[in-house]
């Protein structure tokens, strides 16, 4: 797993609670360069290990970033 930065840890943390609780969606809201796709994709992953996802829509603005 990579490490990730406090504030990405402590979202994951808190989005796999959520949906472990039954919620559907979850926002996370940084400034650009933040490391919101590292932190999405890290809780992406975990979804998937855990078997509460089938699959993942990704909409972005750049080739770059669905890459």
């Amino acid at each position: 797993m990579i490490d990730l930065r406090l504030w990405q840890q402590t979202c994951h943390d808190l989005a796999i609670a959520h949906y472990t609780n039954g919620y559907r969606q979850f926002g996370c809201l940084a400034t650009p360069g933040a490391g919101k796709t590292i932190f999405a994709a890290t809780t992406i992953k975990r979804l998937f290990d855990l078997e509460m996802i089938d699959y993942v829509l990704c909409v972005a603005p750049s080739l770059t970033v669905k890459g």
